[in-house]
């Protein structure tokens, strides 16, 4: 097992809950890992954006639902982390998503497990025309990536349609991450729709 708390958390073997625990505590006073904290609040950015240069930035919509009951059964789910209840990723249920919260996020891929730890930088709960409600998260030493995520579920008056959004700038920050950079690029498109068909999912209940 490596388990460094300036690197994400890999073993071959399924790590307890203690050690899960004990690895995202470690990242408590631990820095973001990169300098842009917070622009993602203002995305989706341009392709060109000077982000782009030192960034791949990701922007995806998926439709999941129609009507404001659908939205606020997505709500719900998004509050308990139902985007992360995969087969393949996760994070606890119970973890607030407040500001400043820790985020493990465990992941079992190709036989291998990861832990890997974000912070909460701002929460979204917007009303109007577009009504939206979703969070920020950064990386912090302990993950395989650097950057920033906004994951957030918006349901348009005009319309009725209930969208699961993400956008989301991140480059390597590891060796073994920068050895395996084209795996990890498909990792994070299979998370966006895996994520949002679970979302869809919990729109429909």
């Amino acid at each position: 097992m490596i388990r460094n708390p300036d690197k994400a958390m890999f073993s071959i073997i399924k790590p307890s809950a203690h050690k899960i625990s004990s690895f995202i505590k470690s990242q408590i006073n631990k820095p973001f890992t990169y300098d842009e904290v917070g622009i993602s609040r203002d995305g989706p950015l341009q392709a060109n954006h000077p982000l782009s240069k030192h960034y791949k930035l990701i922007n995806r919509q998926f439709n999941i639902g129609e009507g404001e009951k659908s939205f606020e059964l997505a709500k719900k789910a998004f509050i308990k982390w139902g985007m992360f209840d995969l087969e393949w990723v996760n994070v606890k249920s119970s973890t607030p998503m407040i500001e400043n919260s820790l985020v493990g996020i465990v992941s079992h891929v190709m036989g291998v497990w990861s832990v890997n730890v974000c912070k909460i930088i701002y929460l979204v709960d917007e009303d109007g025309p577009i009504v939206r409600f979703g969070m920020g998260y950064g990386t912090l030493p302990g993950h395989a990536i650097c950057g920033e995520e906004r994951l957030s579920v918006a349901f348009c008056r005009e319309t009725g349609s209930v969208s699961f959004e993400i956008f989301s700038f991140s480059t390597e920050s590891q060796l073994i991450a920068k050895i395996s950079s084209f795996h990890l690029r498909n990792l994070q498109d299979r998370f966006a729709k895996d994520s949002a068909q679970r979302m869809r999912y919990f729109a429909h209940l």
